[in-house]
């Protein structure tokens, strides 16, 4: 999986430097960002890719060219996806976290690794066995990053005033913390 969203990524940074453009900030979110940064081997269809004020009109072009509908994605089997983190369940400190992972394989690209907390806190409400999944591996791998209280903490701040929301998440919320305590064997 992980070398689909790496020849994708490929692609995209040669259309970016092909434009005479400097770089493009990608934040990557989803199955994309578990498979390059986290090790999962999970199957994605899609780079999530979260939309800023800055790049929102770059990665909404590209996403023509590389979208789910191109001939990129046809031939790939994986294609962009620009997200909006307002539409996105994403908590708002989330880029204040997340770390720009160095790299010369993509010049024309800026991959942002997002903080595993703020990922799993995305999968919270939907919560379907696929983002179950997902949770679980980054508690497994990301042991020293995702903490049970650090977790509390960044959900309490993500869920104020937010009553519907809480009522959906935090019971997700509560499986996940007792499988990172130790009693629950799933999440």
């Amino acid at each position: 999986m992980r070398s689909r969203v790496e020849d994708l990524l490929d692609r995209i940074d040669q259309a970016v430097g092909g434009r005479g453009l400097e770089a493009l900030d990608i934040y990557l979110a989803g199955g994309a960002a578990l498979s390059l940064f986290w090790g999962s081997p999970l199957p994605t269809k899609d780079v999530d890719a979260l939309t800023t004020r800055d790049n929102r009109s770059l990665l909404e072009a590209f996403a023509q060219e590389f979208g789910q509908q191109s001939a990129h994605a046809r031939a790939l089997g994986i294609y962009l996806d620009p997200v909006d983190p307002g539409l996105a369940p994403m908590h708002w400190g989330y880029r204040s976290r997340a770390e720009l992972q160095a790299t010369d394989r993509w010049p024309h690209l800026r991959i942002w690794r997002l903080d595993p907390l703020d990922l799993i806190l995305s999968k919270l409400k939907r919560f379907a066995p696929k983002d179950r999944r997902d949770i679980r591996h980054l508690c497994d791998v990301a042991t020293d990053r995702v903490r049970p209280a650090r977790l509390l903490e960044l959900f309490d701040s993500y869920i104020a005033g937010d009553h519907d929301g809480e009522a959906i998440r935090r019971p997700n919320l509560e499986r996940v913390l007792a499988y990172l305590e130790g009693r629950q064997s799933g999440v």
